[in-house]
């Protein structure tokens, strides 16, 4: 967290200065932009609230001014309000401005201590799209996520790498799913993030619509809210470390790859953040393996894969098997407004229209 009312240099765009002109201008902080990834400054010589993602800070001069008590600032922590709450019960919190209702992950109470030197990490509503294969819309997605880019390193997270299944290994998988004949199933974990314990003390203040019980003005998270830095890191490490307790082992080509063999019958598990492909040579092992996945985390079972993380696959009726991504490409062409069937002029047109001319 910047301290506040320290000075600030807001960095002017190129296009927007001479070539002598200074760099950047000098302001104050105020605080985060609450709907966007950037900083509230307040230019001194213009007189107005600049908001901007290029921002460098001073935090050993203020104008003079005497150091600020952390009673003092107490005025201004409404401004920063922070992230997630609930309880393992499931208590749905109303997003304001918004009649959707989300789950927010389990938190146990705990009164904010500031000689502890965590920060309360912001949080904000988050509203997403879910689309079909064909562009359509599934379904609206909605959930408080933490501010996570407010976090500090060494205190609030350490490590945030998390594998990624990298495309060959997803083509490959289903190209050898389709010379053998194998089934390829589709799982998608829900909230999954919610399900990896924080080693890390986070602290946040209670959202609007939640009461707690004695008094408590703020919680310890207990898991891994989306927004924060390591919570997709936590995921992985939760998910991986089941699979390999019920008998998976890890590709050393791709860490997001899992092979199990029993009684030589095979079954491959591919995992891309959220979603989970299961293949392999017996359908009594494939089931057996989504069994044991769905009694450790809660899924919903999608049958045969046509549609992961925007490649729609397509089994043809001569046993061939196509990727397609063609909703991105028509989102892409409806944002740029350019179609993609345009007139263009021929040699002849052209040279009759100059010979006319």
């Amino acid at each position: 967290m910047r301290i506040f009312g320290c000075k600030a240099y807001v960095l002017t765009p190129k296009e927007k200065r001479l070539k002598w002109d200074p760099k950047a201008r000098e302001g104050i902080f105020l605080g985060y932009e609450e709907r966007s990834k950037a900083y509230r400054v307040y230019d001194i010589e213009a007189g107005q609230v600049v908001i901007s993602r290029d921002v460098t800070f001073d935090e050993s001069s203020f104008d003079g001014s005497k150091g600020i008590d952390d009673e003092d600032v107490d005025g201004v922590t409404d401004y920063f309000d922070d992230m997630q709450v609930s309880d393992d019960s499931g208590t749905r919190v109303l997003l304001q401005g918004n009649r959707s209702m989300v789950h927010c992950t389990s938190l146990e109470p705990r009164r904010c201590l500031r000689q502890v030197s965590k920060c309360k990490i912001p949080r904000r509503p988050s509203s997403k799209i879910k689309r079909n294969a064909d562009g359509s819309i599934e379904k609206y997605k909605a959930r408080l996520v933490a501010k996570g880019f407010v976090q500090k390193y060494g205190i609030d997270y350490t490590e945030t790498f998390s594998p990624v299944v990298k495309y060959v290994t997803l083509r490959m998988i289903i190209a050898i799913a389709k010379y053998f004949g194998w089934p390829i199933d589709q799982l998608d974990v829900v909230t999954a993030f919610l399900y990896g314990l924080m080693k890390e003390k986070v602290f946040c203040s209670v959202p609007e619509g939640v009461e707690l019980d004695g008094g408590f003005d703020c919680v310890e998270l207990l898991k891994a809210i989306y927004g924060l830095k390591q919570a997709s890191r936590v995921w992985n490490e939760t998910f991986d470390e089941y699979v390999r307790s019920i008998g998976f082992r890890v590709s050393s080509y791709d860490p997001c790859l899992y092979i199990k063999v029993v009684d030589g019958e095979c079954v491959l598990l591919l995992v891309y953040v959220d979603d989970v492909l299961v293949t392999g040579s017996s359908a009594d092992l494939i089931a057996e393996v989504k069994r044991q996945l769905k009694s450790r985390f809660e899924m919903t079972d999608s049958g045969k894969c046509s549609f992961i993380h925007g490649i729609e696959v397509v089994d043809h009726a001569d046993g061939n098997v196509t990727l397609s991504q063609a909703d991105k490409c028509q989102l892409t062409n409806e944002r740029l407004a350019v179609s993609l069937h345009r007139t263009i002029l021929s040699g002849d047109t052209m040279y009759s229209r100059i010979c006319s001319a």
